[in-house]
């Protein structure tokens, strides 16, 4: 008869301690698709997930910022 060690089974048992792996991209991304909702407001969305997803939230952050005003394009395409 065979008979396992606890030590074994010690070995192998995840540990309190150890924190859980982050995600990738791709999984931040596939978790996004199926929690979001199209009624949220988007600063909201981002500032309650900005833990969660934090690779998309520093996308969300990065390039979807728009400018309060005109200034930048109208200087790009001035003819002065």
């Amino acid at each position: 008869m065979l008979c396992r060690s606890s030590s074994a089974d010690a070995d192998t048992a995840p540990k309190p301690e150890q924190k859980a792996k982050p995600f990738t991209l791709k999984q931040e991304f596939s978790l996004h698709i199926s929690t979001s909702t199209s009624c949220k407001d988007f600063q909201t969305y981002w500032d309650e997930n900005k833990t969660r997803l934090p690779i998309l939230a520093s996308c969300a952050r990065r390039y979807n910022c728009a400018s309060t005003t005109s200034v930048a394009s109208e200087s790009a395409f001035s003819v002065a």
